[in-house]
């Protein structure tokens, strides 16, 4: 009855099955590193939207540890505790029906590059409220950073951790070590002293953020000026 009302809830857009865990969730793939989810809810609002706890599982069971959460819901329109998926939650709000503020998108795709970077196990996880508008946008900022082009996901996006690990272990048979000398750090990349949320003991936002959102207070963000003293970031 519940994933009825969901798929009712979710109007056209396509659900993800799961036959193992017996899931059905409004989430896609929209590269195998990337995916795009609706709000892990609980309380009366998960009879409708995504089980914040089926969302975890799901997760869990497929990625292990190698997901980071991405949150662009404000705290007044839905919130819930980091604690629920290990902590590994960055938080950029925004206001649904809203572009973002244009300072925080190359801020978003800075942190999903540095995190996905970290290991070809890992995927980054988009929400908002329904999935679609605000986390649309973001992904797509983020696969515009690229250098190459994004692939579609592959049917194997299904593989358990286990299976993944085998399909690495099989492809790189035969296959020649990447030159480590013509990839460049993240220290030398980056235009910060400090590494990004994914990278911290601590997780959270970058600080680069600071001073740009007010929206939590109900305010607009202020227009971004010029630093001549510190050119790569806003205050």
């Amino acid at each position: 009855m519940t994933d009825y009302i969901r798929r009712i809830v979710s109007g056209g857009k396509a659900r993800f099955k799961d036959d193992a865990l017996k899931l059905e969730l409004d989430l896609v793939y929209v590269t195998d590193h990337v995916i795009i989810m609706g709000y892990p809810a609980s309380g009366i609002e998960g009879l409708y939207r995504n089980r914040k706890e089926d969302a975890v599982r799901f997760l869990e069971h497929r990625h292990g540890k190698n997901f980071w959460i991405f949150n662009f819901c404000p705290i007044k329109e839905n919130s819930y505790d980091a604690a629920a998926f290990g902590g590994r939650v960055s938080r950029y709000p925004f206001p649904d029906h809203h572009a973002p503020p244009l300072a925080i998108m190359p801020l978003v795709a800075r942190e999903m590059n540095a995190w996905l970077k970290g290991s070809p196990d890992r995927v980054a996880v988009l929400h908002c409220k329904a999935g679609k508008g605000r986390s649309g946008t973001m992904a797509c900022t983020y696969l515009l950073s690229l250098d190459d082009s994004p692939m579609s996901p592959q049917l194997q996006r299904s593989y358990t951790v286990k299976e993944w690990a085998k399909r690495r272990m099989e492809s790189a048979i035969g296959t020649l070590p990447a030159d480590e000398d013509t990839q460049p750090t993240f220290s030398e990349t980056s235009s910060t002293t400090n590494p990004l949320s994914p990278l911290r003991e601590t997780p959270g936002p970058s600080s680069d953020v600071e001073g740009i959102l007010d929206i939590e207070k109900g305010s607009p963000p202020p227009t971004a000026t010029a630093n001549p003293e510190s050119p790569s970031r806003m205050r």
